[in-house]
């Protein structure tokens, strides 16, 4: 019996419709991640997590801000540098280029930090670290009180800070407005 290609070419053409029809689930629904509290987590399993999946800029982030606030900054230094080479969304980008200008201020690297915090702010105008950290540089190396002034004023009323965050900036905006 001699099989016509055309019938057989319609007939699986219509059962692989079919299958694709009904037998493929809907793959659009959003699976709901389980929060982590990152608090629980040692940086050595952060650097774990971090090692296996690179591009996780997010938790890299994390880990770095901790080792920051800790004041490692060597170890900071390499996320901050890994996040703004390679963070092509820039989601990430202007924040760790302000840390690192930040770092290079607390270094005794000033130029070198205006340069730093200045890109972050040119990637992001609203980069509230970039901001911050550029008026109190402008302040406390007496470049431009006003424009320093201007800016912390700017971000005290633009941004929702932290309480800690308003009295960092407001303790500044006092000590220089005289």
């Amino acid at each position: 019996m001699k099989i016509n290609p055309w019938s057989s070419g319609i007939f699986i053409s219509l059962l692989v419709y079919l299958l694709l029809f009904f037998g493929v689930r809907n793959n659009t629904e959003a699976i709901d991640s389980t929060p982590i509290d990152l608090d629980s987590v040692t940086n050595v399993q952060m650097e774990e997590v971090v090692a296996k999946n690179p591009q996780v800029l997010g938790m890299r982030m994390s880990l770095a801000n901790r080792y920051l606030a800790e004041g490692d900054f060597s170890a900071a230094l390499n996320h901050y540098i890994f996040i703004s080479s390679n963070d092509i969304s820039n989601e990430f980008k202007p924040a760790a280029l302000a840390q690192i200008g930040w770092m290079s201020y607390e270094s005794g690297k000033t130029m070198l930090a205006l340069e730093y915090i200045k890109e972050s702010i040119r990637l992001n105008p609203d980069n509230i670290l970039g901001n911050t950290y550029l008026g109190i540089i402008l302040l406390e190396q007496d470049f431009d009180k006003e424009e320093g002034l201007s800016i912390l004023a700017k971000v005290l009323s633009s941004y929702s800070l932290t309480s800690i965050e308003e009295e960092i900036i407001k303790e500044y905006i006092e000590q220089y407005d005289k």
